[in-house]
């Protein structure tokens, strides 16, 4: 590295050396060969990485071929050896690091692969790379690169010049600073809002504190500070959302707190800006503002920031009649008035229900009155928000409310283009209704954002509430994060799926997924027996389901097994009703609506059975198999995968199954369970998830790929709109 810092070389920066030491302040134990720096962020003296300021990644290897994490001899230079294919993630996570601790339009990196070298550039639509030169035999390549690298402007490097570091010290550090003293009570009662305050506080980072512009059509340049993301996606591919808690500090008399997005949005003609469509909702036109959902302050695309990956494809391969599949992003900021807290933060099971409520009204309202439909519920996009409410006194007070937030996937109902208005499916992957992952041109209808709703509930209580799941790491590895692989495409895990089909929830250990009101023993946890959890089913308000997600009560557990003594359970939790209604909608659903495929992830099918050209057919082979499908279909009493519907059966799973698309049958139902008086008030305890979890679902698959061609445009990135399992 000393080489290269040459005055006439590198005038502003220097390169440093940092195998050894991760960046103490980055919350993460990555650390890289070495970097270029400015020269007043340089860690020459510590020689630890610094994500943060790090301006040109450097990563050395001995190798120039077993190392070399492209494949020049392939059209498409995806390596295909483990070994290549671990240093292309690494290389890529570094990157990742840099846009998530820095604001970038993209970064670049110096691969050293003993004698050869390449140069690498990364943007939020892929990754371009050289062709591998010899820096040994010909410096000269190596050192115009870096002499010109170094006399680029800020926004040639891949900065984002609309949001400027703030320095510990300067004016607007102060004012920063400032928001830590919190303000007086009165008659000791707190602060109306004052979590917005305390967020923006919880924020602050002498590294990650910085002033951004947010360019609107009609306002002109807003302006608001920050700290660290109050939210950041993962991945470098995609998006990239990030969210904070902000200060406006565009009036200098009137400073106050609001919410700022900040992602990468797909530039593409029948996809609006998420702004607009928040302008819809707010508008008094088309019966009024839509309820429970947040109020726009202010938008507009980042300057002429957009991604160049694609258009580099294009030139690739774009005469060889193929169909690039990387998409164009555009750089955009959204700020809405409303701070929310985390879904997570909910006090108790019954409150997440009545949020839930809020959710379900605001969805219908936008629904029925705008003709939108949402087509990403998730974990991220509902909001508790404390909002003020006047009292009969005059005096404010808090209710907290959800908010119905992210509505940038939104699409018109009446929008009859049914094809993907973007190369993947949309929505997030652990909360997509198992017919939409099974099918990932599907347009999204509202079944499937109910559903959604269902697999979001079920998350924050498998998460926050007792119950018999004794591995939850594994649960959620297998029930939100599985995935199958058919043809290239990723598709619904089977744990998922056979809920939907099924009607029953059950654990790692087979058993069916029971909530307590308060923690079970997990030695003395007796696997529940069928017949007991179905007759407690019939009791419950769930009575039309098959099988339902609840357990019996330690009277129904002593009565019904009079063999062997069982051990006593905790009371079964009411949030176990509610469960068994939506599932026994669901499954009616399903067993009306979508019928078994090969798609579909653990089922088997007649379909299946059909003889294939490549394996090559005989008469007696396709003489067996048309036996055995006739067998079949004659024992279940129909030619299908299920057995037969009788009249009366369709009555009433129709009479369910409608229930998914009615707003005012599933508020009612959620609306009967939060109305009853037997719910715990202290009934969340803490996050079951062991923090460090990483789905094992990663470790079983390539790595991302890093160029696609049509052949991979079925290899969906499983982010936000994915199809691909999360690294």
């Amino acid at each position: 590295m000393s080489a290269l810092n040459q005055d006439w070389l590198l005038p502003h920066d220097r390169c440093v050396a940092t195998p050894h030491k991760r960046d103490p302040k980055s919350g993460t134990s990555e650390k890289i060969d070495g970097g270029l720096y400015p020269l007043q962020y340089a860690p020459e003296e510590t020689q630890e990485t610094r994500w943060s300021f790090i301006e040109l990644s450097i990563e050395c290897k001995t190798k120039d071929v077993q190392h070399d994490p492209f494949d020049e001899a392939k059209d498409v230079p995806e390596p295909v050896s483990d070994i290549r294919r671990s240093i292309l993630g690494r290389i890529m996570t570094y990157s990742i690091l840099v846009f998530g601790n820095q604001h970038r339009t993209h970064h670049y990196t110096l691969m050293i692969l003993g004698n050869s070298a390449r140069i690498i550039r990364w943007d939020r639509s892929g990754v371009v790379a050289t062709k591998k030169f010899k820096y040994v035999q010909n410096p000269l390549m190596l050192a115009q690169f870096l002499w010109r690298f170094a006399r680029m402007t800020p926004a040639e490097r891949g900065h984002d010049t609309t949001a400027v570091r703030v320095l510990p010290g300067s004016a607007v550090y102060k004012i920063m600073q400032a928001c830590k003293t919190a303000p007086k009570a009165t008659s000791g009662k707190p602060v109306i809002g004052d979590h917005a305050r305390q967020l923006f506080v919880e924020s602050l980072d002498d590294n990650q504190c910085w002033r951004i512009r947010v360019d609107d059509e009609e306002k002109g340049p807003q302006y608001f500070l920050v700290g660290k993301p109050h939210f950041q996606a993962s991945g470098l591919a995609g998006r990239g959302t990030r969210t904070y808690v902000a200060l406006d500090v565009t009036h200098r008399t009137r400073r106050t707190f609001a919410y700022l997005k900040d992602a990468w949005r797909v530039a593409h003609l029948k996809i609006d800006q998420e702004g607009k469509i928040l302008q819809e909702l707010n508008s008094a036109d088309k019966g009024g503002p839509v309820s429970n959902v947040p109020t726009l302050r202010c938008h507009g695309d980042v300057e002429d920031q957009v991604t160049a990956s694609q258009d580099v494809w294009e030139m690739k391969f774009g005469g060889k009649g193929l169909e690039c599949p990387l998409k164009t992003h555009r750089h955009y900021r959204l700020v809405v008035n409303e701070v929310g807290l985390p879904l997570n933060r909910f006090e108790s099971a019954c409150e997440l229900v009545g949020l839930f409520v809020y959710c379900l009204e605001a969805h219908g309202e936008a629904y029925k009155r705008k003709g939108l439909i949402h087509r990403d519920i998730s974990a991220g996009n509902i909001l508790i928000y404390p909002k003020p409410m006047p009292t009969q006194g005059g005096q404010a007070r808090e209710v907290r409310v959800a908010l119905l937030a992210d509505w940038e996937l939104a699409k018109r109902v009446d929008d009859d283009d049914d094809g993907p208005r973007q190369p993947d499916r949309t929505g997030t992957w652990q909360f997509l209704s198992a017919n939409a992952l099974s099918h990932p041109s599907k347009r999204i209808m509202v079944q499937d954002d109910m559903e959604s709703l269902f697999h979001l509930l079920l998350y924050q209580a498998i998460k926050y509430l007792p119950h018999n799941c004794f591995d939850v790491g594994r649960f959620i590895e297998e029930y939100f994060d599985g995935y199958e692989e058919l043809n290239g495409t990723y598709i619904v895990g089977k744990e998922k799926m056979n809920a939907m089909r099924s009607g029953v929830v059950t654990t790692p250990a087979s058993e069916p997924l029971v909530f307590y009101l308060s923690e079970p023993n997990p030695p003395e946890i007796a696997p529940a027996k069928p017949s007991t959890i179905h007759e407690h089913a019939q009791k419950s308000s769930a009575a039309d389901s098959p099988v339902a997600l609840v357990a019996p009560s330690k009277t129904d557990t002593n009565t019904t097994s009079s063999a062997s003594p069982v051990p006593e359970l905790p009371p079964v939790h009411p949030i176990n009703d509610l469960f068994a209604e939506l599932l026994s909608i669901l499954h009616a659903h399903y067993r009306l609506n979508v019928p078994l495929t090969k798609t579909a992830a653990g089922t088997t099918t007649t379909q299946s059975l059909e003889p294939q050209a490549k394996v090559g057919s005989s008469d007696s082979r396709t003489m067996l198999l048309e036996k055995y499908k006739r067998d079949r279909a004659k024992a279940q009493g129909k030619s299908g995968a299920t057995p037969a519907i009788t009249p009366e059966e369709r009555v009433r799973l129709e009479a369910l199954a409608s229930k998914l698309a009615s707003y005012q049958e599933l508020t009612d139902i959620f609306m009967d369970q939060f109305a009853r008086e037997d719910w715990p008030k202290a009934d969340k305890v803490r996050d079951k998830l062991p923090e460090q979890y990483v789905s094992r679902n990663a470790k079983k698959r390539p790595a991302e790929p890093t160029w696609q061609t049509s052949d991979a445009q079925s290899r969906h990135k499983r982010s936000r709109t994915s199809g691909k399992p999360p690294v």
